[in-house]
């Protein structure tokens, strides 16, 4: 049954060895998945920092926790934020990591490169719906991610041979 499997998923990655290509193309196909979920979650407002610090200052506890605050994170990274009489006042965040969805997408699926997304942001799985479906997905996309790249590398370097 395991040998039936691993046979599967060998013809399907690299085409036994005589398709290598292939690999790049599901990795692409990994990242777009992981790019709409991850640019859905940022629009929606499920996104949060991972930082100790960042998460126990006040400024973010202010804006995480304002129910007139849809989306804390792109209030808090960005540069400028209004206050209540309309002035723009510099915010806390704006030396923050800037969050990018591809970079997030590529930080999951790619084994071996950091961009810093997944260090920096992390989807949250109380704030909405898309949120709670990256949180789940990432597990999937970062497995499939090495397997993909893993299954690639072996075709390219002539490890599954065309035999």
């Amino acid at each position: 049954m395991g040998s039936l499997i691993a046979d599967r998923v060998f013809g399907l990655v690299v085409g036994y060895g005589h398709k290598p290509e292939r690999s790049f193309y599901m990795l692409l196909a990994l990242v777009f998945v992981g790019w709409f979920l991850a640019d859905r979650s940022w629009e929606e407002g499920d996104f949060a920092p991972t930082a100790g610090p960042v998460l126990m200052s006040e400024s973010w506890q202010s804006l995480a926790t304002d129910p007139a605050i849809q989306n804390p994170a792109i209030v808090w990274s960005d540069k400028y934020m209004a206050d209540a009489d309309g002035s723009l006042i510099l915010t806390a965040g704006r030396d923050y990591e800037t969050f990018n969805a591809v970079s997030y997408a590529v930080d999951l699926v790619v084994p071996l490169i950091s961009l810093g997304q997944e260090a920096a942001w992390a989807p949250s799985t109380t704030r909405g719906p898309w949120g709670w479906w990256l949180w789940w997905a990432r597990w999937w996309l970062i497995a499939l991610g090495w397997i993909v790249t893993a299954i690639g590398a072996a075709a390219v370097t002539g490890v599954i041979r065309r035999d």
